[in-house]
């Protein structure tokens, strides 16, 4: 589409007390004017054939919240399943988890606190309101928990709503899912 492939263009003389560099500064200089009124007409016709939705700066950073969510979340489930069958080892053989495993879920953790609140201030009164407001309003809740837990504020014995919360986490994923 370019003057190139077109074979719509001509030659440059170069006389021979020139340079070569000079010659390409030509050259490229008459492209250029060329390029710009082709670039002109194609914008002419884009403006009266383009007729799409345009997307707004927060409406491209909450799709790219998205996929890093989606991220997050499949890798974090991921992360879970391979989390029990390390504990069940650990527990087969008498010994706690490994301490890595809560370095992992608190990194889990502070990725999803970080991206509720990009999400928050990107979509603000949007957040509570909008078309997401119910999975917004259970991300937070599952993020709180999430919150709650690695910093051990409760003060559970059961751990019922510990599982809970991470078959939330669970649930989380298929939001995620929902989205893209």
């Amino acid at each position: 589409e370019g003057s190139l492939s077109s074979g719509s263009f001509e030659p440059v003389k170069v006389p021979k007390r020139r340079s070569l560099v000079s010659a390409m500064m030509q050259f490229q200089g008459s492209a250029t004017s060329k390029d710009e009124d082709e670039d002109a007409e194609h914008g002419q016709l884009r403006d009266l054939f383009d007729d799409g939705p345009v997307e707004t700066s927060v409406e491209r950073c909450l799709r790219y919240v998205n996929y890093t969510s989606f991220f997050l979340v499949v890798s974090n489930a991921v992360y879970m399943g391979i989390r029990v069958d390390v504990s069940f080892r650990a527990i087969e053989k008498g010994h706690d988890d490994p301490a890595h495993l809560d370095a992992i879920e608190h990194a889990f953790t502070a990725g999803f606190v970080i991206e509720l609140i990009v999400r928050f201030a990107l979509e603000r009164l949007a957040f509570f309101c909008g078309g997401n407001a119910g999975w917004n309003i259970f991300d937070s809740l599952v993020v709180a928990f999430q919150l709650f837990e690695a910093l051990q504020v409760h003060n559970l014995n059961n751990t019922t709503f510990i599982r809970i919360i991470r078959v939330a986490r669970i649930v989380r994923t298929a939001r995620v899912l929902r989205t893209l």
